[in-house]
């Protein structure tokens, strides 16, 4: 277990190898790294005095220069904050980790090294400032992952205590940090647990914006909650702007992605929230917002499933729900969509123990069209007792169009 004189120790970079912690500062200022390789030229090869002489071919290009290595005094120091960062609940040593990968960046960039290499081989040069065993999978090295957008670095690293996300920005001189996310307290759940990240650079946005993927950090099961963020860099990297929160109970064992299409970003996850009976199944679920004139507006998840589109549609507000109906529809809908919704919550009160609704998709009668038929009963009943807010099946007609199904007509048998 480190100690706060330790503490002081590692925070004393800023004074040797960080240099103040200024991460505005180059590194060739604030940690003697000395100054970009100097240009490598040669003399031309001289020109024959007679034209019936073969001149010599051009001396082929001069290699381009070699990454440098992390100093030995570098390893040490980035060995002792990552034995603080595993043994105290703080958020200083995570911080100062961060602060080592950014000085490790500035060297691979300020020597020309660093706009060569594509995300593995910064991963790979980022990982040599620790010494891990080669058999140790849990190893600093082995748990860090490196995302590049422009001139933009993403980098996830992992200690015993929990996750931290650095997003960095090289300025054609130097490398600043723009935002460090660690642990916010010293409980276990202020850990950060980080399931995805992505960098996210809408259009007319400047700067890449951070998109994370979160959960608890200790979960006794697969069940908890997980948290999904979009930051923007302010003045303080430790604090960043915050441009969207959602939770939302899921599981973390399957489906936690995010995808990025142009503006649009998709989370994925594991909810339990279905409106059909799935045996216990959990299914995946996408949560699709929209980055449009400054703001990240939400819209209809769309779905290869039939039936999950049905089920979303019938729980959405008509805000969203509206987006999962045909164009030519929405007018007609609107109302029976109401009607649907308040019969919905109505079954599952008076089903409050189980799931009363099932669904089957009937044959399809053409590539683009097909029919859910949705149906309620009271599953534990013999025969099956019909449900009083939904007493018959409704049949609804699904249209594909932009490759999404679209909710076209519903009917009451």
């Amino acid at each position: 277990m480190g100690t706060w004189g330790e503490f002081e120790l590692i925070l004393l970079v800023c004074a040797g190898l960080i240099g103040g912690c200024n991460s505005n500062q180059p590194a060739d200022q604030a940690h003697g790294l000395g100054s970009p390789s100097a240009s490598i030229t040669r003399e031309r090869a001289p020109i024959a005095s007679a034209p019936s002489v073969r001149q010599e071919p051009p001396s082929p290009p001069a290699p381009e220069p070699a990454c440098p290595a992390p100093t030995k005094k570098q390893k040490r120091r980035f060995a002792k904050a990552l034995q603080l960062a595993n043994t105290t609940p703080a958020a200083q040593p995570e911080r100062a980790l961060a602060e080592f990968i950014r000085v490790r960046l500035d060297q691979l960039f300020q020597s020309g090294c660093g706009v060569r290499l594509d995300s593995k081989g910064l991963t790979q040069q980022i990982a040599l400032l620790s010494d891990d065993p080669p058999d140790d999978e849990l190893a600093f090295g082995k748990n860090i992952t490196v995302q590049q957008l422009a001139d933009h670095v993403l980098v996830d690293y992992a200690t015993e205590h929990g996750d931290g996300v650095a997003v960095y920005a090289w300025n054609g001189k130097h490398t600043v940090t723009r935002i460090n996310l660690t642990r916010r307290g010293p409980n276990i759940r202020d850990r950060l647990a980080v399931l995805s990240t992505r960098l996210f650079q809408p259009t007319g946005v400047k700067e890449p914006l951070l998109v994370v993927q979160m959960s608890n950090f200790w979960y006794t099961s697969c069940w908890g909650q997980q948290r999904f963020r979009l930051f923007a860099a302010s003045g303080d990297p430790y604090s960043p702007k915050v441009l969207m929160t959602r939770n939302i109970s899921a599981r973390k064992c399957e489906f936690d992605e995010i995808e990025i299409h142009s503006d649009r970003i998709r989370f994925g996850y594991a909810g339990s929230d279905q409106v059909f009976d799935d045996r216990g199944i959990p299914r995946g679920y996408n949560l699709d917002f929209e980055y449009d004139s400054g703001k990240l507006v939400q819209r209809f998840a769309s779905t290869s499933e039939p039936q999950d589109v049905v089920s979303d549609w019938l729980t959405a507000g008509w805000s969203l729900a509206r987006e999962g109906t045909a164009p030519g529809a929405r007018a007609s809908l609107e109302r029976e969509h109401a009607r649907l919704a308040k019969a919905i919550k109505a079954a599952r009160k008076e089903h409050d123990a189980t799931k009363p609704f099932s669904s089957k998709t009937l044959p399809a009668t053409s590539a683009d069209k097909l029919v859910v038929t949705v149906y309620c009963a009271d599953p534990h009943s013999t025969p099956a007792r019909p449900c009083t807010a939904w007493s018959e099946p409704v049949d609804f007609y699904l249209q594909k169009q932009a490759k999404a199904w679209r909710i076209q007509d519903v009917k009451l048998r």
